[in-house]
């Protein structure tokens, strides 16, 4: 589970982007913020950390694919990859 404090971190680092696909996300919640899921890369592990650094927004799309898609793995590794090359942080920016 993940606390408040990081999904809004999470939320406001995406800034209504989803952090894998760079498209926005695809509509606006009851409260106008971008509907976004967060996926927690290591999801799987039991002692995963509960970091912004760990911890992704995703449009449903990319979503599902991380958790159903035939490249779901791969997915994944990107995933870490952008988080651990900065994308955990505020004002990064990616290329």
């Amino acid at each position: 589970c993940v606390s408040r404090e990081i999904v809004s971190y999470v939320r406001t680092r995406a800034d209504g982007m989803c952090e894998a696909c760079g498209d926005l996300a695809p509509f606006q919640m009851a409260d106008d913020t971008p509907y976004l899921e967060l996926h927690h890369v290591d999801e799987f592990e039991e002692s995963a950390p509960n970091q912004p650094d760990r911890v992704i927004a995703l449009c449903p799309t990319c979503h599902m694919r991380v958790h159903h898609g035939k490249d779901a793995d791969q997915l994944n590794s990107s995933l870490t990859e952008k988080l651990a090359a900065g994308l955990g942080t505020f004002g990064h920016t990616s290329s």
